[in-house]
């Protein structure tokens, strides 16, 4: 996925798509620390939010910004962000979209928490917890490991056992379940070169639908 984001962005640049490119830089940030490439990510994350920004591209702009107030926070350089926790929350809220608000609200949280910031920061987890429908977001789901250690730092041991799913959630159809291991076709040789389309295909046919 990393590399198809890389490449993607490549593409996007060399045809002057600017909103593709920006989209997916983002994306690639999450994917650099994932990646376990903090250091680039960090290097990358703020001309990545600028350019966000002065597009007034929020949705780009709260992931980039999510990553780098993230960074700080887990290398020990908060003192950089002094007052740059709160206004992301904020911001958050008022799109009041999910992905965003896992974003924003978790990276802030995490920040708040590193300047000693207990009470705001022990609020923001809450109000992820509480937020209807999280628990379906991917970016929730990515970002979990993280938030319970938040709560557990913060003395909050029952918040961190809310964080997760419920463990009495329904469990998934049958249909959906995945067969058993004997019964699973084997795909014969080369399908995969065959079906699978490369990157550049990907983004090709993106940029041609959004140029249309």
């Amino acid at each position: 996925a990393l590399a198809a984001c890389l490449e993607g962005v490549e593409f996007c640049e060399l045809r002057g798509i600017a909103e593709v490119t920006r989209w997916i830089a983002a994306r690639s940030l999450t994917l650099l620390v994932a990646c376990g490439h903090p250091e680039r990510a960090f290097a990358e994350a703020e001309p990545v939010a600028a350019r966000a920004e002065a597009a007034g591209d929020i949705p780009t702009l709260t992931e980039a910004r999510s990553v780098h107030l993230r960074l700080l926070a887990e290398s020990g350089r908060h003192t950089q962000a002094p007052a740059a926790g709160e206004p992301l929350a904020a911001a958050v809220r008022d799109m009041g979209e999910p992905q965003l608000l896992a974003l924003g609200l978790a990276a802030a949280s995490q920040l708040l928490l590193a300047q000693g910031e207990r009470d705001q920061a022990t609020e923001l987890l809450g109000q992820l917890e509480q937020t209807q429908g999280m628990r379906d977001e991917p970016y929730y789901a990515a970002l979990l490991p993280g938030l319970v250690r938040s709560a557990l730092a913060l003395d909050e041991a029952r918040l961190a056992a809310k964080l997760p799913a419920a463990p009495n959630s329904p469990r998934l159809p049958a249909r959906t379940r995945r067969p058993p291991r004997s019964t699973r076709r084997r795909p014969t040789a080369g399908a995969s070169s065959r079906t699978r389309p490369s990157a550049r295909t990907h983004f090709s046919a993106r940029a041609v639908a959004w140029l249309a």
